[in-house]
């Protein structure tokens, strides 16, 4: 079980981040001052101290409860939005408690030993093109500075084909990766001997997340109205791809590709 300190420490984070956004999305010019000054603030922490651009991002929510003994770990780009909101909705309902915190897989290797521990997983491809779409194409100053800042080649006007041929070249490698767009086995730890009771797909989300449902003891339906575009389209991002770009892809998330048993899509 968590410590009350950390606990709360997560809670005043999480409602920090969401003051933020609401002065992204504000229109006044005192809303975009404070936002440049937030974000000024954050550029200067990161140069200075988190140093981000220069290391594996494994950070990622991690959702666990103790009543009920289970712990998921969001893949980011994985239909992370509807799983949380519907272990939130099942949590409501039947009254468990339920704990998120945004960490490293690492940092809890033992903590949650004994607890059933699942993930959900994406196909590469996909998941490649939902990155670029969200956090390059479509990128708000927020995301910009969490995600682009300070890394060498990576910006928010460059081209699908740009931005593959960056994952593939040194400075787009997992050593220096985003978690948007590090390779998923790592995200998840199974490099750290980290295993999992299940792991299912994006693309069978619907069976996948009744089969966790059944597990953890909370109704079939609890992630229905959350669904989003992320788990309700299914090739599209095809058309955005060129035979090169699949290959390319193919060699870059090799293992992701080999442990969750995908295959190369043909165009």
């Amino acid at each position: 079980m968590l410590p009350r300190g950390k606990v709360a420490k997560d809670k005043l984070m999480r409602t920090f981040r969401k003051k933020i956004y609401i002065l992204q999305d504000s229109n006044s010019r005192f809303a975009r001052f404070g936002l440049l000054v937030v974000l000024s603030a954050y550029r200067v922490l990161d140069i200075l101290f988190l140093k981000k651009p220069h290391r594996l991002d494994r950070s990622t929510e991690i959702v666990a409860s103790p009543d009920r003994r289970f712990v998921c770990v969001l893949v980011p780009k994985c239909g992370s939005r509807t799983i949380l909101a519907g272990l939130q909705q099942a949590s409501r309902m039947q009254k468990f408690g339920l704990s998120i915190k945004k960490q490293s897989v690492s940092n809890f290797k033992n903590e949650h030993e004994g607890n059933f521990q699942f993930a959900i997983v994406r196909d590469p491809w996909a998941r490649t093109y939902s990155c670029y779409k969200q956090k390059i194409k479509d990128s708000k100053p927020i995301s910009q500075a969490l995600h682009l800042a300070g890394r060498k080649g990576l910006n928010p006007d460059m081209t699908f084909d740009e931005f593959v041929h960056w994952l593939c070249n040194t400075e787009g490698g997992d050593h220096l990766a985003d978690r948007h767009w590090a390779s998923q086995h790592l995200i998840l730890g199974l490099d750290l001997g980290i295993s999992y009771d299940f792991i299912g797909k994006l693309e069978n989300m619907e069976q996948s997340l009744i089969a966790v449902a059944d597990k953890l003891g909370i109704p079939k339906n609890s992630f229905n109205e959350h669904k989003n575009s992320t788990t309700s389209s299914k090739n599209e991002h095809l058309n955005h791809y060129t035979p090169e770009l699949i290959d390319m892809i193919s060699k870059r998330y090799a293992e992701d590709i080999r442990t969750f048993g995908y295959e190369q899509p043909i165009l």
